[in-house]
């Protein structure tokens, strides 16, 4: 039996965050990933995630660390989503519900007081809002990206804001510009 994922303590002084690197996979693969720790300070390059929680059962699990983390089943589907942006480079990504020890309330409320922060550092902040229903909600002049092809152009270039509609080829996603 795999044992559940244990938080270490995040350095306020450097207003140090998680962020969870995620392995690349298909649809039905494990979700695995890593949390690394990084201070805002040093701008990493990363994307944040903003989702609707929905029910709050965590009947999921994913593996971080070699350990299991449990998920709600919206996060479960984002997450299965969003690894297949990507394929050439590591990408990293600030999920609330992930980089932030829920169990802790001094953590919690340190780190919601960055949360402002968290959000305006980030490469794009990618609008989840639930498994896409194939009703032909795309227009053809939705705008298709893949986060291989941000990683290391200018900021400028891109939006601040996506939000994530579909996903049905590996590694090239369809979004609307916020």
């Amino acid at each position: 039996m795999e044992s559940p994922y244990t938080y270490s303590t995040l350095d306020a002084n450097v207003r140090e965050i998680r962020l969870l690197k995620l392995e690349h996979g298909s649809l039905d693969d494990p979700i695995v990933g890593l949390v690394v720790h990084a201070s805002l300070d040093a701008k990493p390059l990363y994307f944040a995630l903003s989702y609707v929680w929905g029910p709050t059962t965590l009947g999921r699990r994913i593996t971080l660390g070699g350990h299991v983390f449990p998920v709600t089943d919206n996060l479960f589907t984002a997450l299965q989503f969003l690894r297949r942006l990507h394929e050439k480079n590591d990408v990293l990504f600030w999920v609330d519900a992930i980089c932030i020890n829920q169990e802790s309330i001094p953590e919690r409320e340190s780190q919601v007081a960055l949360m402002g922060s968290i959000y305006s550092h980030a490469r794009i902040t990618v609008c989840w809002l639930g498994r896409p229903t194939g009703q032909g909600m795309l227009s053809r002049e939705a705008e298709i990206f893949s986060l291989d092809e941000m990683i290391g152009e200018e900021l400028a270039t891109y939006p601040r804001y996506v939000l994530l509609l579909t996903c049905d080829r590996p590694s090239i996603c369809a979004v609307a510009i916020l």
